[in-house]
This record gives structure tokens, C-alpha cells and sequence, in this order.
């Protein structure tokens, strides 16, 4: 019979039980799959730079004034704006002017010192 339309047998019902997989901890996880280096994150007061894709000699400079764990409030010559944060190799970004083609985007790793 190819396929029989009765009740499992015990040793079928067995087969059908799900079986645990095997993680295997990628490059830089722990077995687990948590990430022990932490992400590299906006603070608050700090000041960020970039440069213009367009034009080498302008630098925007934004200051952060307020955050949460996916949005942040920031200052550009007295204006204040709300962004989107994403992570990205383990570094938060903001597109402080919007999306669009060559816009400038921040990261938590180019802090003014």
C-alpha cells in the first residue's frame, strides 16, 4: 500500500514528533545566538559628524537631544528633528535629512571628540 489513510501506528506517531535542531553558532554568537559585542549607540549631548556625498568640504554636524531604543531627536543649526535609528554591523545610523538619493547619513561611531 503506498499510503495508508488508518490511524498511526505507535511507530509512526513517534516519527511525527518534532525534533530539536542543532544550532550552530555563527561567527562572532555565542551558542546561543547572543552577541556578546554590544551595539555601538547614539548618546545623548553628544555631537555627530558627516560629510556630503556631494561636496567633501561640507560637514553637517548634528547634536543628539533626546532618544529612545528606535527613534532619536536631533539638533541641526537650532532646528529640531525626529529620525529613525537603524543598526547596521553593529553601529546605529540616522538619515538626519530624510531618504533619498546621496542623502547624509550619521553613525554612533563618528562622535566629535
Amino acid at each position: 500500500m503506498p499510503f495508508d489513510q488508518g490511524e498511526p501506528s505507535a511507530l509512526n506517531r513517534k516519527d511525527l514528533k518534532m525534533k530539536t535542531p542543532q544550532v550552530a553558532a555563527l561567527p562572532g554568537m555565542t551558542p546561543l545566538g547572543i552577541n556578546p559585542n554590544p551595539v555601538r549607540k547614539f548618546v545623548v549631548g553628544k555631537t555627530y559628524t558627516t560629510r556630503s556625498i556631494c561636496d567633501y568640504d561640507t560637514i553637517y554636524r548634528f547634536e543628539i537631544v533626546a532618544r529612545t531604543a528606535k527613534q532619536m531627536t536631533i539638533r541641526e543649526h537650532g532646528e529640531i528633528k525626529k529620525r529613525g535609528i537603524f543598526v547596521r554591523d553593529g553601529v546605529e545610523y540616522c538619515k538626519p535629512h530624510g531618504t533619498y538619493s546621496m542623502c547624509a547619513i550619521i553613525s554612533a561611531d563618528r562622535e566629535v571628540e
